[in-house]
């Protein structure tokens, strides 16, 4: 025992002792009882080592927490967000499932998340609990997914109480977005409780920061979206708007539409018929054309957008390309007016040959007996005619203003009539136009005046590469077909294409020729025309070095070629002694389609003039009136109005006429008038067919 030490200088170096050897030590010079210093020393150690495991303990849960936080601060976005926060509130609280309920701006639902197999119906007791007033809960609820740590081999849990879940709110900015529900291994207590809100705060403090970084994102791509020329608009699977662009709410009211209603239309465009495939998945996106009343014409993308695995809408981009549509039609028309000055000359010389036949033929009749020579030579100046018909009829139809269609058409009949018109620059050239025709190609959906034109470019080029090179060859357009396509190839034996050319071939205004020889804007229309039909161009060599021109399209199924009318379809039957009145200003025509009329036992009369023949309709009875739509005073409008007046019985029979292949007026006019329309030049057989169509429909009742 130390003398003069005071009791409490004894107790704190007692209680400073760490081992029982240093405490005896201090006991054995201390100034009180030994007993009872032993006693105290013990019972003062239990409590000091109690303080220290619960503060280990405590520094072990602030750094779980801080590893929870550190796993949340990784998350961008909402989804990784809750799934770190659901494997980190596993880990600290050894849960056997983990909930979490939210209310966000653009979502709402829930999630569960089991650590090991859940009894039946646990889910949805679960479910129940957690959403309870703060979310509805679907009919169509996903299903537990199972946590990075769940341990498959363990049996199902007993069964949840309610009592066994613990259920902590988050809140941002004094409203809760969030719960965060546990079912603890071991059952609800102080720590786990102290724990998970813990983890709440930490999940609060990072859903804060995901959303505002998801706000700012959303600030800027809005802003981006409201600064762009395009209409953009997103849509739902039902075409039900979701959101749109400054640009489209400018736009939709145009459209007869508006932010609130669905979009399944643009114009004369049918979105839903362009968006099937892509959002079946069949297509990565699609691309049209659509032309609204008021002449403005827009192209129109559509893609999908996915927030899971299948496409939940449309992304729909539209774009005013009236202007760019006009520009490029008139560069169309300039480069066709260029190719027909070409062709003209050539189909001069095409007309000169069989026309030589048919005047001399016509000469030597006059002096031939009957006989079968005489019928030999009549067979030949019909098949001269009816080749400088075709020539003529192509010409034309090449020539002619034209509107866009979309339309079944044969592209081996597209191929015919482009031969028609290049068979005699490409031999003058010294090559040879060869066809590889496909006979059992369906019908190709499109506008067949502008893939002619994409033909006519491509075998001029052809020609004109063959030439300039001195390799005069052939010039093959092979057209076929597969399941999925439809296509033509132009290939040739020219030099073929330079591979540093490929990369700008179709660039608008690049040309391999010398300068005033080409404009550079052969291919590109190609490439336009090909494009708007939804097509791919391959452009490629051949086994001798040559260029080849690869056009594939995409197969309708089910599609088929109609005649128009049917004028030229089934025979009809015959109606007997019709009267039929011929107005044709043409004497010689009239009388030729009067007496072909009355072969076939009608009685048919001629007018050659509109008071002529409207002073015979106002005095005679007739079933069927036969006019020319082009005779002077006797316009489609006067001709309907005073048949109307005086024989309103002949209203639906009539049957126009014409020789204008390079207007629309007579189609306009018989479509006003519900009559038929027969081109000059025709054979009396078509004549004869169409008139019996006609007197057999207006006999219908």
């Amino acid at each position: 025992m130390q003398s003069g030490e005071d009791p409490a200088s004894f107790w704190t170096r007692l209680f400073r002792c760490a081992t029982p050897e240093s405490a005896e030590a201090a006991i054995a010079a201390g100034p009180v009882d030994g007993d009872l210093a032993r006693v105290a020393w013990r019972a003062h150690r239990a409590s000091a080592e109690r303080a220290d495991a619960r503060m280990e303990a405590r520094a072990r849960d602030v750094e779980s927490l801080q590893a929870f936080g550190r796993a949340l601060a990784e998350s961008r976005d909402v989804v990784e967000l809750f799934d770190a926060a659901a494997a980190g509130a596993q880990q600290l609280l050894e849960a056997d499932a983990v909930a979490i309920a939210y209310d966000l701006p653009d979502r709402a639902g829930m999630e569960i998340h089991a650590g090991r197999p859940l009894a039946p119906g646990d889910e949805h007791r679960l479910r129940e609990t957690v959403a309870l007033g703060f979310v509805p809960l679907g009919d169509d609820a996903p299903p537990a997914r199972r946590l990075p740590a769940s341990d498959v081999l363990q049996g199902p849990r007993p069964p949840i109480a309610e009592g066994e879940i613990v259920i902590v709110p988050v809140e941002r900015r004094g409203r809760e977005l969030l719960r965060l529900a546990v079912v603890p291994r071991l059952g609800p207590s102080e720590r786990g409780l102290r724990l998970l809100f813990g983890a709440a705060n930490h999940l609060a403090v990072h859903l804060d920061r995901v959303l505002a970084v998801a706000e700012a994102e959303q600030g800027r791509f809005r802003a981006i979206l409201d600064s762009m020329p395009h209409a953009v608009v997103l849509t739902d699977g039902a075409f039900q708007i979701v959101q749109a662009n400054a640009s489209a709410e400018r736009l939709l009211p145009r459209l007869g539409s508006d932010a609130a209603f669905a979009l399944r239309s643009a114009g004369d465009l049918d979105l839903v018929a362009l968006a099937y495939d892509v959002l079946a998945g069949r297509r990565p996106y699609a691309e049209a054309e659509a032309a609204l009343p008021d002449g403005i014409r827009l192209a129109v993308s559509v893609a999908p957008w996915r927030g899971g695995a299948g496409a939940d809408g449309l992304v729909v981009v539209m774009l005013d390309v009236t202007v760019a549509s006009r520009l490029r039609e008139q560069v169309a028309q300039s480069e066709k007016l260029s190719s027909l000055g070409r062709m003209i000359a050539g189909v001069t010389h095409e007309l000169n040959n069989p026309l030589t036949s048919v005047i001399g033929y016509a000469q030597l009749l006059r002096s031939m007996p009957p006989g079968e020579k005489m019928i030999a030579r009549l067979d030949t100046i019909r098949r001269e005619s009816e080749r400088c018909r075709r020539i003529v009829q192509s010409l034309l139809r090449f020539a002619r203003a034209h509107v866009p269609e979309r339309r079944p058409f044969s592209l081996n009949e597209a191929v015919s009539n482009v031969s028609q018109l290049l068979a005699y620059p490409v031999r003058s050239a010294g090559c040879r136009l060869q066809l590889e025709l496909d006979r059992e190609l369906p019908a190709l959906v499109g506008d067949a005046h502008e893939l002619e034109q994409v033909l006519i470019n491509l075998i001029t080029n052809a020609h004109q590469a063959m030439t300039e090179a001195a390799s005069p060859g052939a010039v093959t357009v092979r057209t076929f077909h597969d399941a999925t396509s439809i296509g033509v190839e132009v290939s040739d034996e020219g030099p073929g294409i330079p591979e540093t050319a490929r990369a700008r071939l179709f660039d608008p205004f690049f040309t391999t020729k010398p300068t005033g020889q080409g404009t550079g804007l052969g291919l590109w229309l190609v490439y336009n025309a090909v494009s708007a039909h939804g097509g791919s161009i391959d452009v490629g060599q051949t086994e001798r070095g040559g260029a080849r021109f690869r056009l594939a399209f995409r197969r309708e199924a089910g599609i088929a070629l109609h005649a128009a009318e049917s004028e030229a379809g089934p025979d009809a039957p015959a109606s007997v002694s019709a009267r039929i009145l011929v107005v044709d200003a043409e004497a010689a025509l009239a009388a030729l389609i009067c007496e072909a009329l009355a072969a076939e036992g009608h009685h048919a009369v001629a007018a050659h003039d509109a008071d002529e023949a409207f002073a015979r309709i106002a005095c005679e009875p007739f079933d069927l009136l036969v006019s020319d739509a082009a005779v002077p005073g006797m316009s489609g409008e006067r001709l309907a109005r005073e048949v109307e007046r005086v024989r309103p019985e002949l209203r639906e029979r009539i049957l126009l006429t014409t020789s204008d292949w390079t207007s629309r007026e007579p189609e306009t006019a018989a479509r006003a008038l519900g009559a038929g329309l027969l081109r000059k030049p025709f054979e009396l057989d078509e004549l004869r067919r169409v008139v019996r169509t006609r007197l057999h429909r207006s006999a219908e009742p």
